[in-house]
């Protein structure tokens, strides 16, 4: 997906005020002042340290805020902080003149260590009616240099856990030394325990 959303090279005094389209422009304005990502192409003479792109993966739903929460849970984020001069997303929000029907359009969440990839959640009209073609592995086992009886433990606690927040198991894969529980998320976006 494109990280603008579709809008690209948007001076401010050029964007459209309120809308999907003006949030996808806050959000690209945000992600690149915040250094998260770079919609710009970088030459052949990027920096050699780099080891890949940066991304963010973003989710479609119903209730962004709710989701975004329960995300945070199982990846150990939290929730992203308002913009620098900003105590509240809402006093963020109003001074960019975005209605107040479309502040719960959007949420997202950041690895509190600035380590792992932002993940953004935007609201959608339709509920999911299909197999996800992507999804999430959370490794939580701690890999093969842990004991496979340790593993499964690990992977099963958390299962566990999760469902009190509001997940679904949706079945175990358990083949070649491997073992996974396969789960789905509040709005049924599924993801593997491994």
């Amino acid at each position: 997906m494109d990280p603008t959303g579709g809008v690209q090279n948007v001076s401010r005094r050029e964007s459209p005020r309120g809308g999907p389209q003006y949030l996808n422009y806050l959000r690209t304005q945000l992600l690149e002042e915040f250094c998260l990502i770079s919609i710009k192409p970088q030459s052949d003479h990027a920096r050699k340290d780099v080891l890949g792109v940066s991304f963010q993966v973003t989710f479609d739903c119903l209730n962004p805020d709710a989701v975004a929460r329960f995300w945070a849970e199982v990846l150990h984020y939290k929730l992203q902080d308002p913009p620098p001069g900003f105590s509240t997303w809402e006093d963020f929000l109003k001074e960019q003149k975005v209605p107040e029907e479309e502040w719960d359009s959007a949420s997202a969440i950041v690895d509190p260590n600035g380590v792992g990839s932002r993940i953004y959640f935007q609201k959608v009209v339709n509920p999911k009616t299909a197999k996800n073609r992507v999804h999430l592995d959370v490794n939580v086992g701690g890999g093969k240099k842990v004991p496979e009886n340790e593993r499964k433990e690990r992977i099963q606690r958390e299962a566990e856990r999760l469902i009190k927040l509001g997940a679904k198991k949706l079945n175990v894969l358990e083949e070649y030394g491997d073992f996974c529980i396969v789960m789905a998320d509040p709005e049924d976006n599924e993801f593997c325990l491994q």
